[in-house]
């Protein structure tokens, strides 16, 4: 791994979760499952499945 800035890779490495606040973490897992949800839509647009037959 090629480590570009110390502190940034430190802010990172965090085990116990300190630095963000259980607000943060749920706001962040929140988008991931709407970023999940906006990608599996594109997804089966894409793929033909919502065509009218």
């Amino acid at each position: 791994m090629i480590t570009i800035n110390k502190e940034l890779t430190e802010f990172f490495n965090d085990p116990e979760r300190t630095r963000l606040k259980g607000w943060q973490v749920f706001l962040f897992s929140a988008l991931g499952v709407v970023g999940l949800a906006l990608g599996a839509i594109l997804l089966v647009a894409v793929s033909g499945l919502t065509r009218n037959s």
